[in-house]
């Protein structure tokens, strides 16, 4: 890259972090709206990133759009499981008898797959929805 293409990716993601900092400053203003709106921008520049969803996400939790939070939520189940097949994410109830899943315990790639998060939070809907069994 010539200096003048360089500074503009540099500039890209300084802009990009800026625009996350400020959102995530403006979610714990409680201006979930706005926030929600800056961690899309967000994502829609950089493409789809887990942490980025999941913000997404809670910002529609938050704003109690508990629909537009499941789609995303599914779908950084979706992503997360097929990007990491070795998970077995969703596969524990087709199990034939006698099979267990050993633990894949709290490695890299299941951190960046933001499917702790994910399920975390579709278990808070439920609970605030009081869906309790």
């Amino acid at each position: 890259l010539n200096s003048s293409q360089n500074n503009s990716v540099e500039s890209d993601a300084s802009n990009i972090e800026y625009m996350i900092g400020k959102a995530c400053t403006l979610f714990k203003e409680d201006k979930f709206g706005e926030a929600k709106k800056l961690f899309t921008t967000a994502q829609n520049v950089v493409g789809f990133r887990p942490d980025l969803a999941y913000n997404i996400a809670v910002c529609h939790y938050m704003l109690k759009n508990y629909d537009d939070m499941d789609k995303i939520v599914d779908d950084i189940i979706s992503n997360g499981a097929k990007k990491n097949p070795n998970l077995s994410v969703g596969s524990g109830s087709n199990l034939p008898s006698g099979v267990n899943i050993k633990s894949v315990g709290v490695t890299h790639a299941l951190k960046q797959t933001g499917l702790i998060e994910a399920f975390n939070l579709k278990i808070a809907k439920e609970y605030q929805l009081k869906n309790y069994t």
